[in-house]
């Protein structure tokens, strides 16, 4: 520990405050989830099913639709919304086009790919994303939710 770590508190000094402020710091430092592929019925349980907040599943294009670098790229793009978000209860997994079919269908994601679909298994909803499949456009989405 040292005088460089120390963080200075400007805020209120009451109790609702200082705890929402240290939640903060918190949230600051919160390890950034990982990004996996859904290959099996146990990653969704283990990223969405006792999530207290929102699972953004993406269907990307199969790999002999697109390339390995464009793979890359939308792997990247939800790496970095993870960071981003990381103080927030979301979490990003993907799954390859074609692979979950039955799935992609109970979520009305017919358009083709990538696609994203936001959900909630506490509350049994979900919302598809219908639009611009970048980071801004996913980010506005999330941040919609």
């Amino acid at each position: 520990k040292s005088d460089s770590n120390v963080h200075p508190y400007e805020g209120a000094r009451d109790a609702g405050s200082i705890v929402s402020w240290a939640l903060e710091q918190k949230a600051k430092f919160k390890p950034i989830s990982k990004v996996d592929q859904m290959i099996s019925k146990a990653v969704f349980d283990e990223h969405c099913a006792e999530l207290k907040g929102v699972c953004f599943i993406a269907f990307l294009p199969h790999i002999y639709d697109s390339s390995a670098s464009e793979r890359k790229t939308f792997i990247e793009i939800f790496k970095d919304l993870a960071k981003s978000h990381r103080g927030s209860p979301v979490e990003f997994i993907w799954a390859q086009g074609g692979d979950h079919y039955e799935l992609e269908e109970a979520f009305t994601l017919g358009s083709g790919y990538p696609a994203l679909v936001a959900v909630s298994v506490n509350k049994e909803r979900y919302a598809p994303f219908r639009g611009a499949f970048n980071k801004k456009g996913i980010d506005s989405f999330i941040k919609s939710i």
